[in-house]
């Protein structure tokens, strides 16, 4: 081949060998470039890094900003008691705690039974080893030979586990009828499993203490082992109109021996059942609302659970302010950043829900200025 300083027969073929030779040459000359892996400073200075991050954030919020403007401009921004009319439900969870041991005063009944406005029927009986128990004196035996069951003529009954330990007693109360405290199978300090009266109420606790499921001669409600409420209900012997579901039957496993049974008002039982041997409680009552309009409708709420219900919503606008002060702390726009929707949509149902729960005018603007309050 011609080198550049041959002679050609023309000078398009004399370009085509001095491309083709400086080809050859930078192909000849380059060498492989390898990328460095060793560790190196980092580009820029921590200062630049500072900033860019800062600019990256201020886009961000930018673009939030925006598309909360842009939701601010379909909503209502403000609301009225007027407007609270329309509604009437708020959902919500409350934790709940054992109840103290009230005193004798309250009767049981829970609602001005002194005024004979409810009717209430007992609907105890006993049924031991398949043999309805009457007001005699009465003992079984486990095999084992321990006390399985004793029954005296004055109605009280102590059921036993095979370890020995007490697990049922029955005893009648000073009003009307029978109450029953069920504990766990313990020697020593047993804890309280279940407590349930013929005259109305009964309360059932989780291993934890909290409540599991509480009755009274209205209704009653079911919760979790965090005292949070899953449902509550009314019993069809109440004619007033509730916002709570109808009532399912509940079962409880209380432990390995004893079990509760809710099947209606006046159909409610203590099973227990160990080795072979077998008893039923019942302490079911019947009752009947002679007055029942003047019973408030929303019989569960008080105002201390409203009051609770307020302050929830007012934390929740502090911590919604302090959102806006992070977000933006060298700027004014938080201070015209306005409540989330569903805050403003739960103060309505909070406004409505006192009114249809019947609460005092007092109340209702407490509350009201609590979640109105200018933070």
């Amino acid at each position: 081949m011609w080198g550049g300083g041959g002679t050609s027969c023309c000078g398009h073929f004399q370009n085509l060998v001095d491309y083709i030779c400086e080809e050859n040459q930078k192909i000849q000359s380059s060498k492989a470039e390898l990328i460095s892996i060793n560790p190196h400073a980092a580009h820029g200075s921590e200062v630049d890094r500072l900033k860019a991050k800062e600019k990256a954030l201020r886009r961000k919020q930018e673009r939030q900003m925006a598309k909360h403007y842009e939701i601010l401009a379909k909503e209502q921004p403000t609301f009225s008691e007027e407007d609270a009319k329309h509604y009437k439900t708020i959902s919500y969870q409350l934790s709940v705690d054992i109840p103290e041991i009230e005193s004798v005063k309250e009767e049981l009944t829970d609602y001005q039974v002194d005024k004979r406005n409810i009717s209430i029927v007992c609907c105890d009986s006993r049924i031991a080893c398949g043999k309805i128990v009457t007001n005699e004196l009465f003992e079984k035996h486990y095999k084992h030979g321990s006390k399985f069951l004793t029954s005296f003529p004055d109605g009280t009954t102590q059921i036993f586990y095979p370890s020995g330990n007490l697990a049922i007693i029955r005893v009648p109360n000073k009003i009307n009828g029978f109450t029953c405290i069920v504990q766990e199978d313990m020697p020593t300090n047993p804890a309280i499993l279940a407590l349930l009266d013929s005259s109305g109420r009964s309360s059932c606790y989780h291993p934890n203490g909290n409540v599991w499921v509480y009755i009274n001669i209205l209704g009653g409600q079911y919760s979790d082992q965090a005292g949070n409420r899953v449902r509550a209900w009314n019993w069809s012997s109440s004619v007033i109109s509730s916002p709570f579901v109808s009532f399912k039957p509940v079962f409880l496993a209380l432990n390995h021996y004893v079990g509760i049974r809710i099947l209606e008002q006046d159909k409610i039982s203590i099973t227990f059942l160990a080795m072979g041997q077998q008893a039923r409680i019942s302490v079911g009552t019947k009752v009947k609302l002679l007055n029942a309009k003047e019973i408030p409708a929303l019989r569960y709420l008080n105002g201390d659970d409203l009051l609770l219900l307020a302050s929830l919503i007012k934390i929740r606008r502090l911590f919604h302010k302090l959102e806006g002060c992070v977000n933006f702390p060298s700027s004014q726009v938080w201070e015209k950043l306005k409540q989330p929707s569903y805050l403003s949509s739960l103060s309505l149902k909070l406004i409505a829900l006192c009114h249809n729960s019947g609460m005092k005018q007092d109340i209702i603007t407490t509350i009201a200025a609590m979640i109105n309050e200018n933070i």
